[in-house]
């Protein structure tokens, strides 16, 4: 973390294939693909020309690959989070994770 930084959990660099969901008033469900610009254990900051509005609560599926995790089978996971807005900028926008998540590994979802 940089000096003089709020944060209380370490963000780390990475671009993941991430997929939101967001599920509308009239059960409307929009989809959107995008990459992560960097990852905390906390929240995300996605890369984006259209943000969402700060308070929308969505769900988020995260594509990590995986070299040396051996509970997992495969190379690569899916991690399902839920989590809200809190913050919009030009660039994109940061979602808030909420604290329960599921790891399933990706080739048994493809394969379903």
């Amino acid at each position: 973390m940089k000096p003089g930084e709020k944060r209380k959990l370490e963000r780390f660099k990475l671009q993941l294939l991430s997929h939101i969901t967001v599920r509308g008033k009239d059960k409307d469900i929009k989809t959107i693909k995008l990459l992560t610009q960097d990852v905390s254990a906390g929240g995300a900051f996605l890369k984006t020309s259209d943000p969402l509005s700060v308070g929308t609560r969505v769900d988020l599926d995260l594509i990590i690959k995986i070299d040396r995790l051996k509970d997992i089978a495969g190379n690569s996971a899916l991690v399902n989070l839920t989590g809200t807005i809190i913050r919009t900028h030009e660039e994109g926008m940061a979602i808030c994770f909420d604290e329960d998540f599921q790891i399933s590994p990706l080739e048994n979802i493809q394969n379903a």
